[in-house]
């Protein structure tokens, strides 16, 4: 028996190897934009080499940063590849998603959630989002599909892959009820294997860290900041314009003839389920996203339900243009606190992150002229100037550090050393630890190179 018909297969496998495709030419330089991509590189290196597991960052990533453990040393192309194919499969899953919720719109859809900006530029860079993604898009096709013992494994390697997945769990158990409304057997078994096989993974963690591992506290930043990370640099410029004009036009106008791109009549339980499921999802990771909104991605196990969402909200006509703008906006008009662009976010990104390494290239390239007793404060360029350093095969005559507290500055003082901050390190120390490093001695680093 066929459950799809004939062409669906062949367009859909087109349509991955397309998706694919387009993210090749964006795959170098480094590991990404993202200092973190560069953290996960050196702790799987450490791995690698060690045996024993080691955190890129608390709380701990553990699924990607072993699996990240066995590629690395190919180099960064094949790590960001792996992201790039991990979006795909993500793609994949999401596209048979809306086929089994009978959506009329499943390839703009589709399109629409590869090229969302943040998706696209976490395809490109060895982060774990897509690893999770693809995870939590196949526990999602899987509960639709009534397979609830492997969407519980799925979703438990989501949950491996980065902890906040487990929020998903709620979402998907609603999904997954019977007609009755009661949990049964089915339930509680994929909820105990959910939260089984995401706990197996943060054993590694929690071995070589203890309890202290899963409590962390980070600065809040600016609400300017907050609301760009929310809106803009989630959907890009075009993309939030669109939605937000339909939106407004959507709540004014009301419903249209051609209603809508699901076909699912939310009078009936598996509608207002999809409803409720949708909206709870959506409502889970923004405010965990409001509770430490230092990036964009953090939403990004949102946007399959606000896509579901708005298929059922938007006319059918509303949802296509949405569909169309999300998929330009990657390619034009990107906007930071410096202006806008006409090249899109994912240009600019990668624009960004060539001049960052060749920033830090001229770093290393001046740090290897300093005295030996120089410390430089790199704060959240080290790992970068780290891993450039190790491809160069950079010997260091000097030392780099994060950030340095007070004592720690003024017991490198008291020993003769020269200390040094790269570019608006100075204040982040200052924002971490209270004090000022130039009103102790430190100096600039004399590099005639500007950093973004």
């Amino acid at each position: 028996m066929r459950l799809l018909p004939t062409r669906f297969p062949t367009q859909l496998t087109l349509l991955c190897l397309v998706i694919f495709l387009t993210r090749l030419p964006f795959l170098s330089p480094g590991y990404g934009n993202d200092g973190d991509a560069w953290r996960v590189a050196d702790a799987a290196l450490q791995m690698a080499e060690t045996g024993s597991y080691t955190a890129s960052r608390l709380p701990g990533y553990p699924l990607y940063e072993i699996v990240a453990a066995s590629i690395v040393r190919f180099g960064s192309f094949v790590l960001n590849a792996f992201s790039a194919l991990m979006g795909v499969i993500a793609v994949l899953f999401f596209a048979l998603t809306l086929r089994k919720l009978k959506c009329r719109d499943t390839f703009p859809a589709t399109i629409a959630f590869a090229l969302t900006p943040v998706i696209y530029i976490n395809n490109v860079s060895s982060m774990d989002f897509m690893l999770g993604l693809a995870f939590g898009m196949i526990a999602l096709y899987f509960t639709l599909r009534g397979r609830l013992l492997w969407a519980g494994v799925m979703l438990g390697m989501a949950i491996g892959s980065r902890m906040t997945w487990g929020a998903m769990l709620l979402p998907l158990l609603i999904l997954s009820l019977p007609e009755s409304g009661r949990p049964d057997k089915k339930q509680s078994a994929f909820v105990l294997i959910t939260l089984g096989v995401g706990t197996l993974w943060f054993i590694p963690v929690w071995l070589q860290y203890e309890w202290g591992s899963f409590w962390f506290a980070d600065m809040y930043p600016p609400l300017v900041y907050v609301f760009y990370q929310s809106t803009a640099g989630f959907w890009g410029s075009i993309g939030i314009v669109v939605l937000s004009l339909l939106t407004i036009l959507r709540l004014f106008r009301g419903p249209t003839p051609d209603w809508s791109s699901l076909l699912i009549d939310l009078s009936t339980t598996k509608g207002r389920r999809l409803l409720i499921a949708s909206i709870l999802g959506i409502a889970l990771y923004l405010i965990a996203f409001i509770r430490l909104p230092h990036d964009a991605s953090y939403l990004i196990p949102a946007l399959p339900f606000v896509l579901i969402l708005l298929a059922l909200w938007f006319s059918r006509r509303q949802f296509l243009v949405l569909c169309t703008a999300l998929s330009l906006s990657p390619f034009l008009l990107a906007l930071d606190n410096h202006g806008v662009y006409l090249p899109g976010p994912i240009f600019f990104d990668h624009s960004e992150r060539t001049s960052q390494i060749a920033y830090v290239e001229a770093v290393l390239d001046v740090a290897e002229e300093m005295n030996e007793s120089s410390l430089i404060v790199a704060g959240n360029w080290l790992y970068k100037i780290i891993g450039t350093g190790r491809e160069r095969k950079w010997s260091r005559s000097v030392e780099f550090v994060y950030l340095l507290d007070s004592a720690e500055a003024h017991g490198y003082l008291a020993r003769g050393w020269t200390i040094y901050f790269l570019p608006k390190q100075e204040l982040y120390n200052a924002d971490v630890y209270g004090f000022s490093l130039p009103e102790l001695g430190a100096i600039p680093f004399p590099s005639d190179s500007s950093s973004n």
